[in-house]
């Protein structure tokens, strides 16, 4: 192993660690190619996580307990060095591409965002419709005594505009790979999600989505709070949620014959404890990649605060191809074959959105082969090139 190559160092890891098991799982099969060194110098919650032998529930167990003990953040921390250069690094895995940590901004070389907007307009905000833009602001609460997720008033960003150079999309990738983060518990759960994978789609076009309500309007927050769904419906009575019109391309799709597969599993608001859920229709998670498989696209439509879901990664492993409405996020290399874009959606009101156009768009989705959306999935969004593609730009901020 030459001594040149560098070394990657993780000196953070939120207790919310599913998001980077794809980068890690990258990480490490570059340090069995030689490519690079491997360290972790984290809290031992984690490092413990990454050496426990592949046991049932036991890695579930070490997540939880470092939930329980472990700062709560959305972060995972690190550098890069070569050549006695060092560069810092960090990835941010929030769900509202307009959150960000204030502090990192400033501390790191690189930041990665794994919902990073198409254009930051720091002037206007986050776009969610032409009438409506989110400021960005920082995970931390104006009230520090407020948890991570607790509702309530964000401090503002006033650092944005001189660390913009700074930030970088990457990916959004699995629900999960593992309980553990040992190499081989990563590499089993990878490997379970491909076992799905079929020679040829028997079936056109499907959607499986949790809900068909947005939250219940919430206005009682101890001021606005942008990263609570239920308090950007109340403020903004004016939008409809994404999951509105996951609904109507569910009822679209559902008509459309034996060729399509449409799935919501509960008719009501996300947060509606009450709520009945299909649970007939619900598949498990360690047969919904075999499930995907079956269909050359599987449908999408943006999720909470205009985010990009897993289900994006958790179809191209398998061959399938993604159709989605206009996307307000982007990663770190341009979708090609394996997403076809149609209208707007969004938070747009639903009689805004052109449905006869959308009806005849899905009808003429263009035939794409297993082995098309195999081929991007292996030179873009597999673990190695993800990981290359983090090693990368940390390198070359030492530039």
């Amino acid at each position: 192993m030459s001594k040149n190559i560098p070394t990657v160092v993780i000196t953070k890891m939120s207790p919310r660690w599913r998001p980077f098991q794809i980068f890690i799982l990258g990480l490490y099969e570059m340090e069995r190619l030689g490519e690079i060194k491997l360290k972790f110098r984290c809290d031992w919650f984690y490092r413990i996580s990454t050496i426990l032998p592949d046991l049932p529930h036991l890695g579930g167990i070490m997540h939880q307990l470092a939930a329980y003990f472990l700062n709560d953040s959305y972060t995972m921390e690190g550098y890069v060095e070569k050549e006695g250069k060092r560069r810092t690094f960090c990835i941010d895995s929030d769900d509202s591409p307009h959150c960000y940590d204030g502090q990192l901004l400033d501390n790191v070389d690189i930041y990665f965002k794994t919902q990073c907007p198409k254009e930051i307009d720091i002037e206007k905000g986050f776009r969610l419709t032409d009438d409506v833009y989110l400021p960005y602001c920082d995970h931390r609460h104006v009230n520090p005594k407020l948890s991570l997720t607790a509702r309530g008033e964000r401090i503002p960003l006033p650092n944005l505009k001189q660390n913009i150079h700074k930030i970088r999309p990457s990916v959004v990738g699995f629900r999960r790979l593992a309980d553990g983060n040992s190499y081989s518990a990563l590499r089993n759960g990878f490997d379970s999600y491909r076992k799905g994978i079929l020679q040829k789609a028997n079936k056109k076009l499907m959607c499986y989505f949790g809900n068909a309500q947005g939250p219940i309007p919430m206005h009682d927050l101890h001021g606005p709070d942008y990263e609570s769904d239920g308090f950007i419906m109340g403020a903004f009575p004016q939008l409809h949620h994404p999951n509105e019109k996951r609904a109507t391309i569910a009822d679209i799709i559902g008509q459309l014959g034996e060729q399509y597969d449409a799935r919501v599993i509960s008719q009501q608001a996300t947060n509606d404890k009450q709520a009945v859920k299909r649970t007939d229709l619900i598949i498990p998670i360690e047969d919904f990649c075999a499930h995907i498989s079956n269909f050359q696209y599987n449908c999408n439509v943006s999720g909470l605060r205009m985010s990009m879901p897993n289900r994006f990664m958790e179809s191209f492993i398998v061959g399938t191809a993604i159709v989605t409405d206009k996307l307000a996020v982007k990663w770190y290399l341009p979708f090609e074959e394996e997403v076809v874009e149609l209208e707007e959606m969004g938070y747009l009101p639903k009689d805004s959105v052109n449905w006869n156009r959308v009806t005849q768009q899905i009808k003429a989705l263009p035939e794409i082969s297993k082995e098309t959306v195999n081929k991007h999935f292996e030179e873009k969004w597999a673990p190695v090139p993800v990981a290359r593609y983090l090693v990368k730009t940390v390198l070359d901020a030492a530039k």
